[in-house]
């Protein structure tokens, strides 16, 4: 088929799909194998059967990129604490594997638009899971693959010490798409903001956000 393949291994380690990755200009760029009884893109994380033997409760944070590529890059560059979605979008699934072994992850994206919108849509899913997050801004037109290939593994570890917890993320984008000093723009900014402040479970956590909003607004 012309394509790179990829095996997709469960939580023990067993080979339950692949994922082809084009070698040519055909379309579409990705094919995984097709859901069965054994897989389901909605739970499996590529790479965590080999990176739960360094998460533990005690481990600050697991690292969640997009793709293999960048997997493998991240993970061959010394850390370990990594895992990639399969071409989808972050689910409640993903998020209560995940918490079985840390309590913290850290969303690491493509720096573009579409990629700041995945880890908007990410934020939210780990909130409404109870599970800290914070994301790690790499910069435009690079990913994690292409950041640690020509800068080295030092740059991408100076993102990770960087990254942003939920509040600052949100309204980091949200004030560069709207004027806060604008009433259309105030309302927009609000509106969004108790969106996702609807999904916070736990009420201290809740109390805190609201008054930083006030404070800002």
């Amino acid at each position: 088929r012309g394509r790179l393949l990829f095996p997709i291994c469960n939580l023990q380690g067993k080979v339950v799909a692949f994922g082809g990755r084009v070698l040519g200009e055909e379309t579409p760029k990705y094919l995984n194998s097709p859901e069965s009884a054994i897989f389901r893109k909605r739970r499996e994380l590529f790479g965590l059967h080999l990176t739960k033997r360094f998460l533990s409760p005690n481990e600050s944070r697991v690292l969640v990129v997009e793709g293999y590529f960048d997997f493998l890059r991240v993970y061959g560059s010394g850390f370990r604490n990594v895992v990639a979605t399969l071409g989808t979008a972050l689910t409640d699934e993903h998020v209560r594997v995940l918490k079985r072994f840390v309590p913290e992850a850290g969303v690491t994206f493509d720096g573009d638009p579409a990629g700041e919108a995945a880890s908007l849509r990410g934020l939210e899913v780990f909130l409404e899971g109870e599970m800290s997050v914070k994301v790690a801004l790499v910069p435009p037109g690079k990913d994690p693959d292409s950041l640690i290939g020509e800068r080295g593994p030092g740059e991408f570890q100076k993102i990770l010490e960087q990254a942003h917890d939920l509040f600052d993320f949100k309204w980091r984008s949200l004030t560069r798409a709207y004027s806060p000093s604008d009433p259309a723009g105030l309302l927009k900014i609000s509106s969004e903001f108790l969106e996702t402040f609807a999904k916070i479970k736990n009420p201290l956590l809740l109390d805190h956000y609201l008054k930083r909003l006030a404070a800002l607004l």
